[in-house]
């Protein structure tokens, strides 16, 4: 399971897709623009649509937020790969990675949450 499912939903429903189009649909409804490759890959899943979604956007979304130039979406085999061509994601944050949390207010204790 990719994602969690809705509420109202408990089994899966699980299709048999091609992933290049499937994942092609996903990242035009996302409405960033991205260049697509699939490179004419026929490599079938048995997917639920509506769960897998979610990672495809958040790829687009994120790398069109904290990235430049266009997103690049590509299918190859079962992998999905999402990429930016860099530049806004401040040196510090490259340099030490993530603080999950962490406070950077002066009036308020630093520690991760």
């Amino acid at each position: 399971m990719v994602a969690r499912p809705d509420a109202e939903v408990k089994q899966p429903g699980l299709e048999v897709r091609l992933l290049g189009e499937l994942v092609a649909g996903i990242v035009q409804r996302v409405g960033h623009p991205v260049e697509f490759d699939w490179g004419n890959d026929a490599t079938l899943v048995r997917t639920d649509a509506r769960r897998l979604e979610r990672m495809p956007t958040n790829l687009v979304v994120n790398a069109g937020r904290h990235g430049n130039g266009p997103v690049e979406v590509g299918v190859k085999e079962r992998r999905v790969m999402a990429g930016d061509h860099g530049g806004r994601i401040p040196e510090r944050l490259l340099r030490e990675g993530p603080m999950r949390f962490l406070t950077g207010r002066p009036s308020r204790e630093r520690r991760q949450g």
